[in-house]
């Protein structure tokens, strides 16, 4: 519950994560996440994937509910969102 009368659901959250690189690079990354509808992930602000169900990975590296990425950036500054 939220203190002081504030939502305790449907709340929306951003994440962004910037990174450098000095060169092109593959790279994967692993979200464990508590999503109750779902998620959306843009990497250089270009939409790479969505989900729209209830995200829940409770701890546990190898569930379904896990989300992975795996991309490819260029040599800079990128984000994930």
């Amino acid at each position: 519950m939220c203190d002081g009368g504030g939502s305790n659901s449907n709340i929306g959250t951003i994440f962004t994560f910037y990174f450098t690189d000095s060169e092109d690079a593959d790279y994967k990354f692993f979200f464990g996440v508590d999503f109750g509808r779902g998620s959306a992930l843009f990497v250089n602000r270009n939409f790479v994937t969505a989900r729209q169900e209830d995200l829940w990975w409770d701890g546990n590296w190898l569930s379904e509910d896990m989300i992975e990425l795996d991309v490819h950036v260029e040599a800079g500054v990128d984000n994930i969102i």
